[in-house]
């Protein structure tokens, strides 16, 4: 039936993958323990979104277009698959609001407010830190 790597073979393949992507920079990375993996680096936002359940349901619903009982039944049963995988594979608590520097109520900021707050996160973050100088930065091997 075929080879299938074990889970933690995989979960070592997601952190090299995620860890590799954000120290090249410029990417967003959402879920898959993200946030535990990069928590180290100083370069790196952590954000949570956050809304009412009932927001997040409708939202469900209408973009993949399923009744609202469907949505509230697959948002429910994400949320907690998406709760053990973190808490099993990385020891994390995702509620854990100490995990994060922004937890953004979409529910009462919209999407675009969301979007300029972790810009502007982002930027207060990477100014703040320290710039590299011609003797620290590093130079391609001949």
């Amino acid at each position: 039936l075929g080879f299938h790597p074990s889970f933690w073979i995989l979960r070592q393949h997601t952190v090299e993958t995620i860890r590799r992507l954000a120290v090249q920079g410029n990417v967003i990375l959402v879920g898959r323990g993200a946030n535990p993996i990069t928590a180290p680096l100083p370069h790196v936002v952590h954000v949570r979104l956050v809304a009412p359940l009932p927001d997040r349901i409708r939202n469900f619903a209408d973009y993949h277009q399923l009744p609202q009982e469907k949505a509230a039944r697959l948002v429910r049963e994400t949320d907690e698959r998406r709760r053990r995988y973190v808490r099993t594979y990385f020891d994390t608590d995702t509620d854990d609001p100490t995990n994060y520097e922004l937890t953004i109520n979409t529910g009462r900021s919209g999407f675009e407010q969301a979007a300029r707050m972790i810009i502007n996160a982002l930027l207060e973050k990477l100014t703040a830190l320290p710039q590299p100088t011609l003797e620290t930065r590093s130079t391609p091997a001949s």
